[in-house]
């Protein structure tokens, strides 16, 4: 027995002496593979700050800690570092003081899911891409014979074999090689976009160079077509921006020149930026000032426009703030005015004061609303106005000021649709002016409508239904001793069927909406649109009618807001055909499609980037913003979405054609992402040609924190940032109950009265509600958010208490929560008074918050602590 336990010991051993022996030399042809690659990062060029600057990657694992260090050892600003890599691609970043990742600009090879730097390491440098004729992104007037591609080195005897491959417009084209060019014969091009893409693989059957690139041909060229954008309203001595963004080219080519000049008005006008899109002029003279655009391409061949500027005596009101020395123990060498007219800033408001009294002032120029605000004395101290007792509960154990101003001016008319009638083939359009105004109308036309017959008396205007099909705007306003109101815009869609429309208006659809918001990739087990659509009983059990998808553009991201593609579905999720196949039994179903669209930059990896980057000449280099050290604009740490250049009108265009796009398949409304980054003259724009489309299609911006300029004839609803900054608040005992009702109250009194509001508990980009505060006050959240006015949102996973930001289905939801958020969604669609009734604060104090909503002889009472 002991002779054979001494053997297996000794086999044993062996064993273990032969397994080191084969470690050891495995070690040893792993390192004999590594081949060092150089790691390096010009701080002259990037000038940020640098504390520490390290290098990550897949050959670390992405690990932070292990970063391999960079050195500027001899002071010139370039850091190095030299790591041992196995052959072959490896992603990478640099880490910037251990906390931003940076991509690595030097290096234009990049992609994959996150866009990281991609670098091939092998002992054989390989032939890599430098330049193309045509050139890579470029416009051609004459039919191109040939492609041909430059490389840094030769393509044939490079120490392994390489295999080529070249494609033109997706189909495999023959070429020969010469030296360090590959040409290809072209056959004959036609007008528009050609794609190329080149592979190089090697003798292993990794590609070591895949480069694509773009080109257009325009050889019937087209006139451009100038717009000079629709009547705008101002007032003496306000900016005024002529807008010329809608013109394009029908041929997709750039347009080259623009020329702004006066035609007439009241003052002779000195235009600032005339030979751009968007000239800009400020007048002394109330009067009407008509302009003429002339726009021209690249070719020589122009159009022209005119647009009017009505120009409205200004009577701007001020508001003086007074802080008396003498309410604080102590010296008061500075007092300052912040609040939310100037985001908190407590340097840009100083209040002066007279060296003989102890009283401080300052005068602002500020809209009607409501704004909290407070002095700051001696640049530390933040308190609220003594003299004002309006006060709310600022969430720092302290109080805010509160201070309401409000319009001076005539109210707006409104369109008496009850009172529109017909008199032959007269459609007479008449408008409500309040009874306690003493104001007089004045009406104007739309410069671009259609050549018609329309008249205006008094308080009507009269449209003849023999006038040609289109869309027409009129505008009205109130005037009172100088004053005027905001303008009533009315919009004629004429076609078969004549519809009069308060353009200004949202559609009413959302008041009885239940938005569900969906993330595809986790929603089903398949991931995709046919998924969707399997679920849809599911979603119509528990009670949704509006689908909210995060963007299903064709991406490399897993989010979806980074495209490639602005008119394709992603690949993973299915076809354009699966999506029109989701909107139809989605409205089969009774359920509304909500379309994520992207209108403030595009991904890295689409085309029309990398051909910017690499030709500093394209014309697709004024559709980005380029910073000065050659990188291309973006916002945060959002390195790979690059911003889109709207000073650019063919970028404008170009988004408007996919609005429309979308829109042609059926989608009921846009949720526009980053819509705060986007310049409201666009946006205005963007609702005018959508709403010439469809009145109907609902309109959303993400803006945080909400704005009410977004409203101001742009977006339909917004979320309710002011809302759920408040449920956070009180949720987590910072503020009283009664803060509901005064936020409530307060968004009423600063947003036009059309004004949707999306109110929610969570979305993608927020914590779970339910992790963050527990069951019970989730429960209570929810029962607030389906009682007061509003459109409530339930993010994916919320109605099975998921605590996951982008959860997979469990294979059994908890059925207690979905229970509960069906029975919420089954009592507001009971009581229309909770969708279209008004709300009345009964009682706020003592932790208690009372409503009432009503419609009618139906009331419901809520009760809150």
């Amino acid at each position: 027995m002991k002779k054979n336990i001494l053997s297996l010991l000794i086999l044993l051993i062996l064993l273990i002496v032969l397994f080191l022996l084969w470690q050891q030399g495995r070690s040893h042809k792993q390192k004999a593979r590594l081949i060092k690659h150089t790691f390096s990062y010009d701080a002259n060029r990037y000038p940020e700050p640098i504390r520490s600057l390290a290098v990550a990657g897949d050959f670390n694992h992405w690990n932070r800690r292990s970063a391999i260090p960079l050195n500027d050892q001899d002071g010139d600003g370039i850091w190095q570092a030299t790591v041992s890599l196995e052959p072959g691609w490896h992603e990478y970043r640099f880490l910037l003081n251990g906390s931003r990742w940076l991509r690595d600009f030097a290096n234009p090879v990049y992609g994959g899911r996150f866009s990281n730097s991609r670098v091939y390491v092998d002992r054989v440098p390989y032939p890599q891409w430098v330049d193309s004729k045509p050139a890579n992104g470029s416009w051609l007037y004459r039919a191109p014979d040939s492609l041909r591609l430059f490389f840094n080195r030769r393509l044939v005897g490079v120490g392994s074999r390489l295999k080529h491959l070249l494609f033109f417009d997706g189909a495999p084209t023959s070429f020969t090689v010469r030296d360090s060019v590959l040409i290809s014969a072209l056959p004959s091009v036609n007008d528009g976009e050609h794609l190329w893409r080149v592979l190089l693989v090697n003798a292993a059957g990794d590609t070591v160079c895949d480069k694509s690139g773009i080109f257009f041909v325009n050889l019937h060229n087209q006139p451009p077509v100038a717009n000079a954008g629709y009547l705008q309203f101002n007032r003496i001595a306000e900016t005024v921006r002529l807008n010329g963004g809608l013109s394009y080219d029908p041929d997709f080519e750039p347009l080259t020149k623009f020329r702004w000049r006066q035609i007439a008005g009241p003052q002779k006008i000195a235009l600032k930026n005339r030979h751009t899109p968007f000239a800009e002029f400020t007048a002394a003279k109330s009067g009407v000032y008509t302009f003429r655009l002339t726009v021209t391409d690249s070719l020589g061949l122009t159009d022209s426009d005119l647009t009017r500027v009505v120009v409205l005596k200004s009577k701007p009101d001020s508001t003086q703030f007074t802080f008396q020395s003498s309410a604080v123990p102590f010296a008061v060498k500075k007092a300052a005015l912040a609040g939310e007219f100037n985001q908190w800033n407590k340097s840009r408001l100083l209040l002066r004061t007279n060296p003989d009294s102890s009283q401080w002032r300052i005068r602002v120029y500020l809209a009607p609303g409501q704004y909290e605000y407070k002095f700051v004395l001696n640049d530390s101290l933040w308190l609220p106005d003594p003299a004002n007792s309006f006060r709310i509960a600022d969430g720092w154990q302290g109080f805010n000021s509160v201070i309401r101003i409000p319009s001076q001016d005539p109210a707006r008319p409104e369109l008496d649709r009850a009172r529109i009638s017909e008199r032959g083939d007269q459609i007479i359009v008449p408008v409500n002016i309040p009874k306690d105004e003493d104001a007089r109308l004045r009406w104007f036309s739309e410069p671009h409508n259609p050549d018609g017959k329309f008249s205006f008396t008094g308080d009507r205007f009269t449209f003849y239904r023999a006038n040609p099909q289109g869309v027409y705007f009129f505008y009205a306003l109130n005037e009172r001793n100088g004053r005027y109101s905001q303008p009533l815009t009315i919009m004629v869609r004429h076609f078969a069927r004549t519809e009069i429309v308060d353009f200004s208006a949202a559609p009413s659809w959302p008041d009885t909406s239940v938005v569900y918001e969906v993330y595809l990739r986790t929603f089903s087990r398949t991931g995709d649109l046919q998924g969707l659509m399997r679920k849809l009983p599911y979603l119509k059990k528990l009670g949704v009618n509006t689908l909210w998808l995060m963007p299903i553009y064709e991406g490399p991201t897993r989010h979806g807001y980074a495209p490639t593609d602005l008119f394709a579905v992603e690949k993973d999720y299915g076809t354009l055909s699966d999506y029109r196949r989701l909107i139809r039994a989605a409205h089969r179903n009774g359920m509304k499609i909500i379309f994520d669209f992207v209108a403030n930059h595009l991904s890295d990896q689409h085309r029309f980037v990398r051909a910017a980057a690499d030709n500093l000449k394209s014309p697709l280099r004024r559709w980005f913003y380029w910073q000065p050290d050659g990188r291309w604009g973006y916002h945060n740490d959002w390195d790979t979405l690059v911003n889109l250049n709207y000073h650019t009108p063919a970028v404008r265009h170009r988004i408007l054609e996919a609005a429309r796009f979308w829109i042609g398949l059926g989608v009921d409304g846009f949720r526009c992402d980053v819509a705060w980054a986007v310049p409201h003259d666009f946006w205005k724009d963007f609702r005018r040609e959508i709403k010439k489309i469809d009145p109907n299609i609902l309109l959303i911006d993400e803006v945080l924190p909400r704005q009410p300029a977004f409203h101001h004839d742009q977006f339909d609803m917004s979320y309710d940032t002011d809302f759920y900054g408040t449920l956070l608040d009180v949720m987590a005992g910072k503020k009283p109950v009664s803060a509901f009702p005064y936020n409530l109250d307060k968004t009423a009194f600063n947003y036009p009265a059309q004004t949707k509001n999306l109110r929610y508990l969570e979305n993608h980009d927020l914590e779970r509600f339910i992790k963050r505060f527990g069951p019970q006050k989730t429960e209570l959240a929810a029962a607030i958010l389906f009682t007061i006015p509003g459109t409530p949102l339930i993010y994916q996973g919320q109605e099975f208490a998921a605590l996951q930001m982008r959860p997979a289905f469990p294979v059994i939801p908890d059925q207690n929560w979905f229970d509960f958020y069906q029975s919420l969604i089954k009592f507001r669609k009971a009581h229309p008074e909770l969708t279209l009734g008004t709300m009345t604060t009964l009682s706020a104090g003592n932790g208690l918050w009372r409503f009432e909503r009503s419609l009618g002889e139906q009331k419901t009472r809520v009760i809150v602590n």
